[in-house]
């Protein structure tokens, strides 16, 4: 799993406020072009996975009438499972969304 950053819950589009939210993905790599990370340690509260699509939720999209074939990515919250001095696991929350990719 890689780190790819930290949402910092500010600004006036942040569904989140007040909070850091860190941002993991098993399908993209870190990329220091487009990912942030801050200044360690960084205190987060929340944890969200960025993965493609599953064809479920893909499926989902194309019935409502603001699919129009746009490139999307898919958040999902993530709970902590395990935490140990070396290691800490996660599960999902139940909780995804898609949006479209600027």
């Amino acid at each position: 799993m890689n780190l790819l950053g930290v949402s910092e819950g500010v600004g006036t589009c942040a569904d989140i406020k007040d909070i850091n939210v860190a941002v993991f993905s098993t399908e993209f790599p870190f990329n220091p072009e487009f990912h942030h990370l801050p200044k360690f340690p960084s205190r987060c509260l929340g944890a969200v996975i960025l993965r493609n699509p599953t064809k479920i939720e893909i499926e989902e999209l194309k019935k409502s009438r603001y699919y129009l074939d746009q490139g999307r990515l898919a958040v999902e919250g993530l709970r902590f499972a395990a935490v140990s001095p070396k290691e800490f696991r996660f599960q999902s929350n139940g909780r995804s969304t898609t949006y479209v990719i600027l």
